[in-house]
């Protein structure tokens, strides 16, 4: 049922609400699992430098959380529809560093 002036929140992969006003208070509570809808178990936070080249071979440092703990990492960039893929080298649950790959054909765009 359509609400306003309900309370909300996210934890883990859960949205909560609660209440609200529809023509009369509410006092019910619904969830949603968004574990099949709210993407990887990682986020980027920040890509440095954020420019180079389109030749490639800029090395970048990127920082987030989640990143899985296995030696080496796979980092996808996409230009346009061409999505290119390189391996990285994983530091931490929260950094890895990588080069980006060669978009001669594409032309400068942004990534």
């Amino acid at each position: 049922m359509a609400r306003d002036s309900c309370k909300m929140v996210f934890f883990e992969n859960q949205i909560v609400v609660f209440g609200g006003w529809n023509n009369k208070w509410l006092d019910d509570m619904w969830s949603l699992n968004t574990s099949k809808i709210t993407g990887p178990k990682y986020a980027i936070y920040s890509i440095a430098p954020k420019r180079g080249p389109v030749t490639g071979k800029t090395k970048v440092n990127i920082k987030g959380v989640g990143f899985k703990q296995n030696g080496t990492i796979d980092v996808m960039f996409k230009v346009g529809s061409k999505v290119q893929q390189v391996q990285g080298t994983w530091v931490s649950d929260s950094e890895c560093f990588c080069e980006t790959p060669n978009y001669v054909k594409e032309g400068p765009r942004e990534a």
